[in-house]
């Protein structure tokens, strides 16, 4: 799966406003612009950068990684959240600091995010949008989705700072923040910035579907797919191991590696890295 793309969805799908159709164009610290399109009903994001999209059925609380040149579809798993182990705990917290500048149209108020005492982000989140009614059922989907990313990525908890794990939780600050529509890193650089929104966008309903004749999978097929992948390659460099034991007795005995034994070594490296996930 495509961390980053989840990470970057849960930032920016945080920040529409929808009636009807919706588009709301960002841009990233790279200035790459992200556009995320929304009826409601659905959502989407397309990356500048990226050949993949990701979907999302609000009632079905389902969202999707779309790979074109492949033909497949990622979907992630309906699964319950977990608690976090307390030696995965993270203390959120938002302190307000004042006025922001007008966003897209919007006023917005500037918050500290910190976790775990750490100063992480500010946010620059606009309450006169979250406000608005038809936001507060959208804002519930978003929150369980986000919830359901974050127990999906608690695995890589160990390989993330703090700062990296509430970055990806900002839906717990919500009601404090209002929807962001701009996020500065630590030292002041913008990670994040809404620059449009267009509240009467022209959405092809196809543009939310999944096209046909794509392979759907979750991600519970792909981790038994990755678990299989590597039992076979254990598999195949045991039963190896016996010729290679023996080809090492003979370089111990005579002092040259037999071009058998180099073969050998090749064959296995070249294993390891088609069993190896990418």
């Amino acid at each position: 799966m495509n961390i980053k793309l989840a990470c970057s969805l849960v930032a920016l799908c945080t920040s529409f406003a929808a009636t009807a159709d919706t588009r709301i164009v960002s841009t990233d610290n790279s200035g790459q612009k992200i556009i995320f399109s929304s009826n409601q009903r659905f959502a989407r994001m397309d990356n500048q950068r990226e050949k993949n999209y990701a979907l999302i059925d609000f009632e079905r609380q389902q969202f999707m990684l779309v790979n074109p040149r492949q033909r497949e579809v990622l979907v992630l798993d309906n699964t319950a959240p977990k608690p976090p182990s307390r030696a995965s705990s993270l203390n959120i917290h938002v302190t307000a600091q004042g006025a922001g500048p007008e966003i897209a149209g919007y006023a917005t108020r500037k918050y500290l995010l910190t976790a775990n005492g750490k100063r992480c982000a500010v946010i620059y989140g606009s309450k006169q949008l979250s406000s608005q009614p038809d936001m507060q059922k959208l804002t519930r989907a978003l929150e369980k989705l986000q919830q359901r990313i974050s127990n999906m990525m608690s695995g890589f908890n160990p390989l993330m700072d703090d700062c990296t794990r509430a970055k990806a939780q900002t839906s717990q600050t919500f009601k404090t923040t209002g929807m962001p529509l701009r996020i500065d890193n630590a030292r002041g650089q913008t990670q994040s910035r809404v620059i449009r929104i267009d509240r009467q966008a022209q959405v092809a309903a196809s543009a939310y579907q999944i096209p046909r004749g794509f392979k759907v999978t979750s991600m519970k097929d792909q981790m038994k797919q990755i678990e299989q992948q590597k039992q076979q390659a254990m598999q195949q460099l045991q039963q190896q191991m016996p010729d290679m034991q023996k080809m090492i007795e003979q370089f111990r005995s005579d002092g040259k590696m037999p071009e058998e034994a180099l073969e050998k070594l090749r064959q296995m490296k070249e294993l390891l890295k088609q069993r190896t996930p990418q």
